[in-house]
């Protein structure tokens, strides 16, 4: 049975008169005696006593009214529940990031977007560089925060968030440590500690030495940064990181150092060609563009 034949039923249940719901339920008195008759042959039975002047329930039609009413309810329910889980679903986004999001204050940059657009949510979660690829590839993440180094893969999409330079992250009674700026070529016999092989910082760092003559002896790797700048500070070695990675650790025992030439990197903001954004990621993704204008 169709639901709206059930409302209509109930109109005229209530108005007694088909003219009437006609005119409330703004279809045409026809449509409306064609719903009926339809509902009236699906169920077997008559619902109305048309024979009198006014148009009367059947005893066929009073004891179904109630359970009709019931219907409408559920119905009406579960159409609210419906359209609460879409606006649910359109305003929530789901974004992931490289393990940097304090260091480049992106917790406040979307602070500030939830702030703008107090209707939408979103949650973020830390994944290593490794891994983000295939999460927006296979539909795990619309977007996500990135360092790109190189030239970045033809199937993604980027805007910048935050460029930054390679520092060399040294103690302060370190040889070098008065100096303004290093060649990588000078550190070729220094101890290094990097972050672990999972990280795109890891393989570039290898990459860059090599290019520059050397392979770097790696004695220690980490996940956590702070580990890294605590392990340099008690002078187990050195490390080469961002700029901005270094200045967050604001250690008193380290000095960082810029390297000649300068090495880039680019935080952005990427998001897979293949997939078309929902409106939450549309949102999120201009509000970065309009930042970046």
């Amino acid at each position: 049975m169709e639901t709206e034949y059930i409302t209509e039923f109930i109109k005229i249940a209530e108005l007694k008169s088909f003219s009437l719901a006609a005119e409330e339920l703004l279809i045409s008195q026809s449509s409306l005696s064609k719903h009926i008759k339809t509902l009236e042959t699906q169920l077997g039975a008559q619902l109305f006593d048309r024979t009198t002047r006014s148009v009367m329930l059947t005893p066929f039609g009073q004891n179904i009214l109630v359970l009709c009413e019931t219907i409408t309810d559920y119905s009406q329910e579960i159409m609210k529940l419906a359209d609460n889980q879409l606006t649910k679903n359109r305003n929530h986004l789901m974004i992931t990031s490289i393990p940097v999001m304090a260091q480049y204050n992106i917790t406040g940059f979307i602070a500030g977007f939830l702030k703008s657009n107090v209707d939408f949510h979103i949650s973020f979660t830390e994944s290593e560089s490794y891994l983000i690829n295939n999460l927006l590839r296979n539909g795990n993440y619309e977007l996500a925060f990135t360092r790109i180094v190189n030239k970045e893969d033809p199937n993604f999409e980027s805007i910048p968030f935050y460029t930054d330079t390679l520092v060399a992250t040294l103690p302060k009674n370190h040889r070098l440590a008065s100096r303004k700026s290093l060649r990588i070529k000078e550190l070729i016999n220094e101890n290094f500690i990097f972050l672990d092989e999972n990280t795109l910082l890891y393989d570039h760092l290898n990459e860059l030495c090599r290019k520059h003559g050397f392979m770097p002896k790696v004695i220690q790797t980490s996940h956590r940064l702070e580990t890294i700048i605590d392990l340099v500070s008690k002078e187990f070695g050195i490390t080469l990181l961002y700029r901005r990675q270094a200045d967050f650790s604001n250690n008193p025992k380290l000095v960082s150092i810029d390297i000649d030439p300068p090495s880039t990197s680019v935080i952005s903001l990427t998001r897979f060609k293949g997939h078309k954004l929902s409106y939450a990621a549309n949102a999120f993704w201009e509000y970065l563009k309009d930042r970046n204008a």
